[in-house]
């Protein structure tokens, strides 16, 4: 995981924080617990933080694994270029892509185009909530 930190950090800045500065919500780590998986959680998360940036003019980074990326396209994520993540003296490595999603009201009540989904970016939010641990008993 150390690896992981570090090599996303330094991609963060340069692929993310110089060029959007202050004007973008980066995901951090979206995990689902095995039993609760392709339930919808991950996609409920995704679009209340679309809905979040959506409030505030922002555009959505992230890095995704392998796995996790084809839910972020489905979401109308793009992908920007790859960031391999290999630990030193290890012989596997992983790509992770980085990927962005620029909102725009009209586009997103389209591609999400469930009820649900534009109830929550109808919402009045006051501030970003900053990111948060949640574990299951």
């Amino acid at each position: 995981m150390h690896a992981w930190n570090e090599i996303t950090k330094v991609a963060r800045r340069i692929l993310f924080d110089e060029h959007y500065g202050s004007r973008h919500i980066h995901l951090q780590v979206l995990a689902t617990h095995p039993a609760y998986q392709r339930l919808g959680a991950a996609t409920a998360l995704c679009e209340w933080g679309i809905g979040q940036a959506l409030r505030h003019g922002v555009v959505v980074t992230l890095f995704a694994s392998p796995m996790g990326k084809l839910l972020y396209q489905k979401l109308g994520f793009e992908n920007v270029t790859t960031v391999p993540v290999k630990v030193q003296g290890e012989d596997a490595s992983v790509e992770l892509s980085a990927m962005n999603l620029v909102v725009e009201p009209a586009a997103v009540h389209r591609r999400a185009g469930s009820e649900s989904f534009a109830r929550a970016t109808s919402c009045r939010f006051l501030h970003i909530v900053p990111p948060v641990s949640i574990g299951l008993r």
